[in-house]
């Protein structure tokens, strides 16, 4: 998926993961620069 802002992706995960009963977290953050060019988000208990 693609959002046009960090916000509005955070925004989407947070609200999508609280109505299927879980969490999230970020798990990495890719930049070019000063830009964020994308950032993995994943289940706050994946690899545990």
């Amino acid at each position: 998926m693609t959002f046009n802002t960090l916000e509005v992706a955070a925004k989407f995960y947070k609200d999508y993961a609280k109505a299927a009963g879980f969490s999230t977290r970020v798990q990495t953050t890719n930049k070019k620069g000063n830009e964020i060019k994308n950032q993995l988000i994943t289940c706050r208990k994946e690899g545990k």
